[in-house]
């Protein structure tokens, strides 16, 4: 049954990653905004100068009638250019007429026991304004931890975009040219078994899994694996957006002043940044788990390329230690075409062909003890050999599927090339007819 597939994924994908490449964009102005820039300003554009203090205190704030919070103030005398200025102050956040506050009083009470009445200290302020004046202007960890996620998010965001773009832009059709326009550069003196494909520029080249030599047998083929690059970028992005997000949730909850405020922003920032990374750091152990517990499937062939009509031997080994509800291995032949529906690359797959090669239900593998199984795959003859143009392909391959018990369903395909039957006939004639001219 044809199964047309567009080119929807690369396009999904695509909105999917702008749409976190925006998210983290805006997230990024905002903090830039509330917090990186007056943090900026206030510690490039301040002016130091010496103040004398002239009374502490601890201000008090009830909360809800049931809480009560504390901040410590200074109250400090300096110059400046305006004249003297008398002003209630010890941090930025003190600055505010709700900010500062903690429920914890022995802090405030250490804050003020460092000043004392009538000694002098450094202080800053802005020209422009020297009522906000501070005498302690280090800004604080989880504002710089915070700015992180935005970048991460934008970082994340633009590497998918450009992963995407790359997909879209470069279309199937380009790809196949590609693959017929490199098979016609092929070598007659390649590996054994390659023949000269001089006259059947639209047969594949085998040389690529004629390079890999097997165990047992011949060659060995290539299997589809996980994506291990894709896998480490994933892993280290997943730890640093949990390191992040839980040093934030930590230190809010901490620093908490136990306004309601503080603590409705630090549940939501748990449930949804520290959700998020809950939600990475499962889905990253889940494939870690797949790609080792599982272990390598190996398929190896007595002779490649194939013929129609010849016999082969084919060695199947299933490594790591794992239950199998069923296991089905067939030789596939696929048939894909290739057409343009406006700006669409529409692509269609059929299976034409399916040989079944082994099937077993109900077993165990253990790492000291792979299953190993041989069996032998011939073709009819008049099969259709491989074949790649610019809008059809005929693809063989040999597709293994596995149901595990409590594992995720093995799925894995060996490519392999046929070639047209008569090939070492045809390219004798061909050389006795050219000898002969």
């Amino acid at each position: 049954m044809s199964t047309p597939s567009p080119r929807k994924r690369p396009t999904a994908e695509l909105y999917i990653f702008f749409s976190i490449f925006l998210i983290g964009l805006v997230f990024l102005w905002i903090h830039v905004v509330a917090w990186v820039i007056p943090q900026w300003k206030l510690l490039s554009e301040s002016v130091a100068a010496n103040c004398t203090v002239l009374e502490t205190r601890i201000e008090t704030k009830s909360e809800d009638d049931s809480v009560t919070l504390y901040r410590p103030e200074i109250r400090i005398k300096f110059a400046s250019e305006e004249g003297d200025i008398v002003v209630w102050t010890y941090d930025s956040d003190t600055l505010t007429r709700s900010g500062g506050f903690s429920t914890n009083r022995k802090t405030a009470e250490n804050v003020v026991a460092q000043y004392e009445v009538g000694k002098s200290y450094s202080c800053w302020y802005h020209p422009d304004n020297p009522e906000k004046a501070v005498l302690k202007r280090e800004t604080s960890v989880w504002g710089w931890y915070f700015l992180a996620i935005p970048i991460c998010l934008a970082i994340f965001g633009l590497g998918g975009i450009f992963r995407s773009v790359q997909l879209f832009s470069v279309s199937d059709e380009r790809k196949a040219a590609k693959g017929v326009k490199s098979n016609t550069n092929f070598d007659s003196s390649a590996a054994s078994g390659a023949p000269a494909v001089s006259l059947f520029p639209t047969v594949p080249d085998s040389r690529m899994i004629n390079e890999s030599p097997g165990t047992y047998l011949a060659f060995r083929l290539p299997t589809t694996s996980l994506p291990s690059i894709r896998l480490v970028v994933l892993t280290i992005f997943t730890i640093v957006w949990n390191a992040i997000c839980w040093t934030i949730l930590v230190w809010s909850l901490y620093h908490s002043g136990g306004s309601r405020a503080e603590l409705i922003f630090a549940t939501l920032f748990g449930i949804v940044f520290c959700g998020i990374g809950l939600f990475l750091t499962i889905w990253i152990i889940h494939y870690l788990l797949t790609a080792f517990g599982i272990g390598p499937t190996i398929f190896e062939i007595s002779d490649h390329p194939i013929y129609p009509g010849r016999k082969y031997r084919v060695l199947l080994m299933l490594t790591g230690t794992q239950r199998y509800r069923s296991l089905n291995v067939a030789l596939v032949c696929e048939e894909i075409a290739r057409f343009r529906q406006g700006t669409d690359t529409i692509t269609s797959r059929k299976e034409v062909y399916s040989q079944p090669l082994y099937f077993r239900e109900d077993f165990e593998t253990a790492r000291d003890e792979p299953l190993r199984k041989e069996f032998f795959i011939r073709l009819p003859h008049g099969a259709m050999h491989s074949m790649r143009l610019e809008h059809n392909e005929i693809v063989w391959k040999i597709v293994l599927h596995a149901n595990l018990i409590n594992w995720p369903e093995l799925h894995c395909e060996c490519p392999v090339i046929v070639q047209p039957y008569s090939v070492s006939e045809d390219r004798d004639r061909f050389l006795d007819h050219a000898n002969y001219r």
